[in-house]
C-alpha cells in the first residue's frame, strides 16, 4: 500500500510539472522557451500647423506609452518642421503610444505669450514588429476646442 501512495505521489508530481511547463510557454508556440526579443518600433510625428503663426512659446514632440512615460527623448518644435522622426527598442508584444505637442513650461508664473497652440494627442494601439513604422499626425490650433 506504501508503495502504491508513493507511486500515486510522482506520478501526480509528473502530471502537474507537464502542465505547468505547457503554460509556461511563450507565443503559443511549442517549444519556444525564449524571452520576447527586442524589437525595434520607429514613429514618424506630423505636425499639421494650418497656417503659419508666429510662435513665442516653446514647445516639444513627444511619444509616450499609456503611463505617460516617454519611449524616446522629446524633441522641439520647430516651426516651419512639420516631420519628427522617433525610435524605440522594446521587449513589449502590443501596447499603448500617445503622440502629443506639448508646451515647456517657463519657471515662475511669467506668461511669455498669448497666442498659444493647443493640440488633442494622437493615440493608437499597437502591435510591436520589428522595424515597423508607425504614423502619427497631429492638428494644433490657436484655440480650444472640447
Amino acid at each position: 500500500m506504501k508503495t502504491l501512495t508513493i507511486i500515486s505521489a510522482l506520478s501526480l508530481a509528473l502530471i502537474f510539472t507537464g502542465v505547468n511547463a505547457g503554460f509556461a510557454k511563450q507565443n503559443g508556440k511549442s517549444g519556444d522557451l525564449r524571452p520576447n526579443l527586442p524589437v525595434r518600433v520607429k514613429y514618424q510625428v506630423t505636425i499639421n500647423l494650418e497656417v503659419s503663426i508666429h510662435l513665442c512659446n516653446n514647445y516639444q514632440v513627444q511619444v509616450m506609452d499609456a503611463n505617460g512615460r516617454q519611449v524616446a527623448p522629446p524633441q522641439f518644435f520647430v516651426p516651419g518642421t512639420a516631420i519628427y522622426y522617433f525610435e524605440e527598442q522594446t521587449r513589449q508584444t502590443a501596447g499603448i503610444r500617445i503622440a502629443r505637442l506639448v508646451l515647456i513650461p517657463w519657471p515662475g508664473d511669467h506668461f511669455v505669450c498669448a497666442q498659444e497652440l493647443f493640440t488633442s494627442p494622437a493615440i493608437r494601439l499597437l502591435h510591436f514588429n520589428d522595424n515597423q513604422m508607425v504614423l502619427f499626425d497631429l492638428y494644433p490650433n490657436s484655440g480650444r476646442h472640447e
